[in-house]
């Protein structure tokens, strides 16, 4: 860690005006973290710096109730979390897309008050969500767990030292072999056209 590191962190932890100075400085120093994604991510600017915010409080956060205990660089450390973050905010962009387009010609129903449409999107998000359980159950645990894993964003590599598999070829193997599995189940093949 450097000594630059080393010093921001002490400041942070001696407590108020010390900290407000640490703390302005290391975030304004990795805020170029933000240009640096607009172009990785499918986010606009603010759902980035948003990220970058949540990011650094975590940091401080980490600092303050020592689990940060300075293995890597303050940079390295924040950029994971930053990362992290990014890719919490498009699983949830992607998710609240899926969810809009699954049940949009529900709209189109205008004799139904909102009420009735909200209570028809939720009836059938649960029916299609207890279908996706019934059929995990019939895949075996882990063809269930790798996919679970897969739908959360995580890499074959973080996968595969997850669940104790040889290497990131293999997941994707596997995981190629689960979904033809999983579409086999003709309920779920279905809902899926």
């Amino acid at each position: 860690m450097k000594d630059n590191d080393i010093e921001l962190i002490q400041e942070i932890r001696k407590g108020y005006l010390h900290r407000r100075r640490a703390e302005t400085k290391l975030f304004q120093q990795y805020q170029y973290f933000v240009q640096q994604a607009v172009n990785k991510y499918a986010l606009d600017e603010s759902e980035l710096e948003s990220a970058y915010c949540d990011a650094f409080m975590a940091l401080v956060e980490q600092i303050l109730d020592g689990r940060f205990r300075g293995e890597s660089s303050t940079k390295t450390y924040l950029y994971r979390i930053f990362n992290n973050k990014c890719l919490d905010a498009v699983r949830k962009n992607a998710r609240d897309k899926r969810s809009i387009h699954d049940t949009a010609w529900i709209e189109d129903w205008t004799h139904l008050s909102s009420r009735a449409i909200s209570a028809l999107k939720t009836l059938i998000n649960q029916e299609m969500i207890e279908e996706v359980k019934q059929a995990f159950k019939k895949l075996g645990e882990k063809c269930a767990m790798l996919l679970t894993n897969w739908g959360r964003g995580y890499s074959a590599k973080e996968i595969a030292d997850m669940l104790g598999y040889k290497n990131a070829h293999t997941i994707r193997t596997t995981k190629s072999r689960c979904m033809d599995k999983l579409l086999e189940d003709d309920k779920l093949r279905e809902q899926l056209k």
